[in-house]
C-alpha cells in the first residue's frame, strides 16, 4: 500500500481504520509513518462499544467486527501505542447510512467498519486545508445481514 501511494503520488494525511483486534491499524500506520511520520492515525471504533468502555459489552448493534472489549479491557495490540492514535467513534446507523452513501455515489459496497472508518478518514480531511489525502482500511464489502440492516434503515 505504501509503495501504491508512493507510485501515484498520494501524500495522506490521515488514517483511519476501525478496529477488531487492533492489528492492522498499528500495522498499516507503523508502515505509512515510515514515509509520513507526520500522519494522524485515527483508531475507529463504535460508538455503542468505545475503547476502553468501563462498563459490561451489551447486545447494541454495531459496526461488525470491531469495539471496545469492555470491563475496562483494551485491545492488546493498540494498548502500547495509545498516544499515537486520535480516536473515534462512529454509531451503528451513522455507519449503516454511510455504507448506502458509498453505494449510492460511488458504486461500491463496504461492511460498517469500513464505512465508519472512512466517515472518520473524510472528518479528518474536513479539518484541513483544501487538497489532502486520507487512507481509510475498508476491510471488507460487508455482510448480507449488515445489508439487510442498510436497507431496513
Amino acid at each position: 500500500m505504501v509503495a501504491r501511494l508512493t507510485g501515484e503520488g498520494v501524500r495522506p494525511h490521515a488514517l483511519a481504520a476501525s478496529v477488531g483486534s487492533a492489528g492492522t491499524l498499528v500495522g498499516t500506520a507503523q508502515a505509512l509513518r515510515l514515509r509520513r511520520p507526520d500522519i494522524a492515525a485515527h483508531a475507529v471504533f463504535p460508538a455503542e462499544a468505545p475503547y476502553g468502555d468501563p462498563h459490561a459489552p451489551t447486545a447494541a448493534p454495531r459496526m461488525n467486527g470491531t469495539g471496545g472489549l469492555g470491563h475496562g479491557l483494551r485491545q492488546p495490540l493498540l494498548a502500547p501505542y495509545e498516544d499515537e492514535f486520535a480516536f473515534a467513534e462512529v454509531g451503528h446507523r451513522e455507519a449503516l447510512d454511510g455504507m448506502r452513501l458509498l453505494h449510492r455515489t460511488q458504486r461500491i459496497a463496504v461492511s460498517a467498519s469500513a464505512a465508519g472508518a472512512w466517515l472518520t478518514a473524510s472528518r479528518a480531511l474536513d479539518e484541513g486545508p483544501h487538497g489532502r489525502h486520507a487512507v481509510a482500511v475498508a476491510a471488507s464489502r460487508g455482510t448480507v445481514e449488515e445489508w439487510t440492516d442498510a436497507a431496513d434503515h
